[in-house]
């Protein structure tokens, strides 16, 4: 089920989908002379899409609201009562020994670690929860996680690993007879976090969402740059992220995960 999931939803992506189109607008165009108003139609179809999912303002609009559902983790008020774990959720990584452990680890990894251990050391006597498996590499996820916590400054003994979880749903179920009713802090992407946030609340924990790596900023714009009148790559990961996760909130509502 994992494999036929990951599969499916790549079809679904705004690159491959608009791709697809195309492709078949245009073997209908050069092989078939009675679709030829069809394939112009899944040309246009496919170019429109792949334009669409590439600017500024549409990736933005579909992507802010799932990030700013929870505010960021204010560490100057604390946390009443006091976390007993701070979970990191895992994401990526590529154990190649010729490179140091943070470019293993993908930029959603070591983003989400900082985070965790300014959470940690903000809250002395909390243990760090490191989660991810070895479904995409020899190494499990959790592992480097692990290794990069305690590289910068984090003790073994505060540090709980969990290579078994390849996903969110698989982390919460890991997740719960560790944390049980204590306080979590649950840190992960803010583009990741509601859907997070339904599925630990449906495992039975009361978590505490700190989300990191917001991929939409706001700020005063003090000139205009010429670029968001192009189409950009960022823009289109962007648009990637925000259909992934309603498919993925889609797929776990439908399964009665949430």
């Amino acid at each position: 089920m994992f494999v036929f999931k990951k599969i499916v939803s790549q079809f679904l992506m705004p690159l491959a989908a608009s791709t697809l189109l195309m492709l078949v607008g245009l073997l209908l165009l050069w092989f078939s002379r009675r679709r030829q108003a069809l394939g112009k139609a899944l040309v246009t179809a496919g170019l429109a899409l792949l334009l669409v999912s590439s600017y500024v303002w549409p990736a933005a609009a579909l992507l802010r609201p799932i990030e700013r559902t929870h505010p960021a983790l204010d560490l100057t008020v604390p946390l009443d009562p006091a976390p007993q774990f701070v979970m990191v959720l895992g994401s990526g990584n590529i154990s190649d020994p010729d490179l140091p452990l943070t470019s293993q680890l993908d930029e959603a990894a070591v983003v989400r670690l900082v985070e965790g251990l300014r959470v940690y050391h903000r809250y002395p006597g909390s243990k760090l929860i490191v989660s991810g498996g070895d479904y995409y590499d020899l190494q499990a996820h959790a592992v480097l996680q692990a290794q990069l916590a305690r590289e910068l400054g984090v003790p073994d003994e505060d540090i709980i690993v969990l290579t078994e979880p390849d996903d969110t749903e698989q982390e919460a179920a890991l997740a719960a007879p560790i944390v049980g009713d204590a306080p979590l802090v649950l840190v992960t992407s803010a583009s990741h976090m509601r859907r997070a946030i339904a599925l630990f609340q449906g495992a039975g924990m009361a978590a505490v969402p700190a989300p990191t790596q917001h991929r939409i900023k706001d700020a005063p714009m003090t000139e205009f740059w010429p670029g968001t009148a192009f189409p950009q790559p960022r823009s289109l990961d962007n648009t990637t992220r925000a259909v992934y996760e309603y498919l993925g909130y889609l797929w776990s509502w439908l399964r009665g995960a949430l």
